[in-house]
């Protein structure tokens, strides 16, 4: 018989053999639950994500209207908004380059 053989053969060998078959097999059924449940958050996820950008994009409609009517509405209001706007960009802006 062959060294190889003669190894193969010892009760010991065989004994730690079968038990790292074992405990490969339960880590397997393991892992392989925790990938299905993985699977499904990912999923669920990814529908959930779907929907949040459907209703912000119903959200942004709905304001660009909101913003399109206000302005014909009141076409100063709208002036002095964007002119607000503008001075305060400004003046960020102008104090940043006073700290460089």
């Amino acid at each position: 018989m062959s060294k190889l053989a003669q190894i193969e053969n010892d009760p010991t060998v065989k004994k730690a053999s079968g038990a790292a078959h074992e405990a490969v097999g339960v880590i397997a059924s393991k892992l392989a639950g925790t990938e299905e449940k993985l699977r499904h958050v990912a999923a669920e996820t990814a529908h959930r994500l779907s929907e949040s950008q459907e209703k912000a994009r119903v959200q942004a409609k709905k304001s660009m209207q909101y913003i399109k009517v206000t302005s014909r509405k009141n076409p100063l209001l709208v002036a002095g908004i964007a002119f607000a706007v503008g001075a305060l960009a400004a003046a960020f802006f102008r104090s940043g380059k006073d700290r460089d």
